[in-house]
C-alpha cells in the first residue's frame, strides 16, 4: 500500500482546524461554563459558610438566652420559694397569736365561770348559814338578850368616831318628828330610858321616840334617824352576813 502524503497532510490539517475549532467554540465555552460554575459553588460554599456562622453566632445567642431564662427561671422560683416560706411563717405565726389569744380568752371564761360558780355557792352556803342562824338564834333569842343588845347601843353612842358622831347630832337637831325605835320584842321602861338618855345626851336636846315591834328582828333594835339607820338587831346582822357573799 502506498501512502498518500497529501492526503496525510491534508488529514493532518484538518484535524488541527478540528482541534483550533473544538478549542474555539466547545472547550473554551466549557471552561468558562465550568469556571462560572465553580465561581458560583465557591460563592454558595461561602454564603454557606457565612450562614453556618451566623447560624453557629445564632445557636451560641439562643444557648446563652437559654441559660441566662433557666438561671431567671431558678432565681423566680427561688425567690417564689422564699415568698412561700415567709407567707408560711407569718400564716403559722398569726394562727399561734389567735390560739394562744383564744386560749386565754377561754382561760378568762373558764375562770370567770370558775367564780361566778364559786360566788353562787358562797352566796347560797352563806344564804343557807343566815337561814339556819336566823332558825336557831329565833329559837333562843329572847328578852333578855334584847335588853343585852340595849345596853350595847345605848354605850356604844358616845363612843363612835368623831366625824359619825357630829353628822350624827347634826341629824338629830334637825328632826322634827318622833325617833322611830324598831324591837323584836316590846322594850321594857329601863330599856327605854336608857335609850333615850343616850339620844339626849348625843344631841344635847330630849327626843321623843316612837316604839314598834318588829318579829323578824329576832333580837335587838334598829333605830331610823332621818337618814341614818342604827341596827343593833340580831335580824339585820345575819342579812349582812348573806349579803355580803352576794358582794
Amino acid at each position: 500500500m502506498e501512502l498518500n502524503w497529501s492526503t496525510f497532510f491534508l488529514e493532518i490539517a484538518n484535524f488541527l482546524v478540528l482541534v483550533w475549532l473544538l478549542k474555539r467554540f466547545l472547550y473554551r465555552p466549557v471552561t468558562d461554563a465550568i469556571a462560572k460554575r465553580q465561581e458560583k459553588i465557591e460563592r454558595a460554599l461561602q454564603e454557606a459558610a457565612s450562614e453556618h456562622r451566623a447560624g453557629e453566632a445564632l445557636r451560641g445567642h439562643y444557648a446563652d438566652r437559654l441559660a441566662d431564662w433557666e438561671r431567671e427561671k431558678a432565681a423566680a422560683r427561688a425567690a417564689f420559694e422564699r415568698e412561700i416560706d415567709r407567707e408560711r411563717a407569718t400564716r403559722l405565726e398569726n394562727l399561734a397569736t389567735e390560739l394562744e389569744g383564744e386560749r386565754k380568752r377561754r382561760k378568762v371564761v373558764a375562770e370567770q365561770k370558775r367564780r361566778e360558780i364559786q360566788q353562787r355557792l358562797e352566796t347560797k352556803a352563806l344564804k343557807l348559814a343566815a337561814a339556819f342562824a336566823s332558825r336557831f338564834l329565833a329559837r333562843v333569842a329572847g328578852p333578855e338578850l334584847e335588853r343585852r343588845l340595849v345596853e350595847v347601843l345605848s354605850e356604844d353612842l358616845p363612843r363612835l368616831p368623831s366625824q359619825r358622831r357630829e353628822a350624827l347630832e347634826r341629824t338629830l337637831r334637825q328632826m322634827h318628828g318622833p325617833i322611830e325605835v324598831m324591837s323584836a320584842y316590846p322594850l321594857g321602861d329601863s330599856e327605854r330610858v336608857k335609850l333615850e338618855q343616850a339620844l339626849t345626851d348625843l344631841s344635847g336636846q330630849s327626843v321623843v321616840c316612837d316604839y314598834r315591834e318588829d318579829a323578824r328582828l329576832i333580837a335587838g333594835i334598829r333605830l331610823h334617824l332621818g337618814s341614818w339607820v342604827l341596827r343593833a338587831n340580831l335580824g339585820d346582822e345575819l342579812q349582812g352576813f348573806a349579803e355580803a357573799g352576794c358582794e
